[in-house]
């Protein structure tokens, strides 16, 4: 009988199944899809801020860190309008509570898997006059995907990017075009994200159970011709 090195079945195994390392990257406009493809595990919503009170340029809140550049304004917590959920969203401190076409918001925060929020406006939009990016990827405005109308008449929309399980991203970015032909404000709420866990890849179970069964039948069979030499 011909016996088969673990060694070779290592080979075999990983020669059947792929170890792939590349990352890929899913834009969204619908916060169902976003949360079927992987349901995030963190919501601010930022109802725990008081009204007026600003996040300034490098500061944190619910462990997001704001970074900006708004002509000497400050991103602040505004009850002003109605929210997605709550009473509290984010708007400026310029006299309008809200931000303005041409802002352009960074978030920076630990390694995550997904990131998505929402955007509330009043006024009329067009297709992609947002753009959320991460890395390479980027999620634009989809009028078409509108969440919610809100009883003050801000329209509900979200944006959202999802990395597979071999991809994480510490950094997100929000524009608003400046090159639209209507000036418009908005607001932000409901800021949702991934954590990064550390879940292995399905092909890597099945690799670990594969090598755990052939080092069980070894030392099985080890013991079978052990007991074989003593009982002769």
């Amino acid at each position: 009988m011909h016996s088969v090195s673990t060694a070779a079945c290592m080979l075999f195994i990983v020669g059947v199944f792929p170890t792939s390392t590349r990352a890929d990257f899913f834009d969204f406009t619908s916060r169902v899809a976003f949360d079927a493809f992987r349901a995030p595990d963190t919501e601010l919503n930022f109802d725990e801020l008081a009204d007026g009170t600003i996040v300034s340029s490098g500061t944190s809140a619910g462990g997001i860190i704001f970074n900006y550049d708004f002509s000497g304004f400050n991103v602040m917590a505004t009850s002003a309008f109605d929210a997605p959920s709550g009473n509290i969203s984010l708007g400026t401190d310029d006299g309008g509570n809200a931000f303005q076409d041409g802002d352009d918001v960074q978030f920076a925060f630990s390694a995550r898997h997904g990131f998505g929020l929402y955007i509330i406006s009043a006024d009329t939009l067009l297709d992609n006059d947002f753009r959320l990016t991460v890395g390479g990827a980027t999620a634009f405005l989809d009028t078409s995907d509108l969440i919610n109308t809100l009883s003050d008449g801000g329209n509900v929309y979200f944006l959202g990017i999802q990395g597979d399980a071999n991809s994480s991203f510490t950094a997100a970015r929000l524009i608003a075009d400046s090159g639209a032909p209507v000036a418009f404000t908005f607001n932000i709420d409901n800021i949702v994200s991934s954590s990064v866990t550390a879940v292995p890849e399905p092909s890597s179970l099945l690799l670990t159970a594969l090598i755990s069964g052939i080092t069980t039948w070894r030392t099985l069979r080890r013991r079978r011709e052990k007991n074989a030499l003593h009982g002769s």
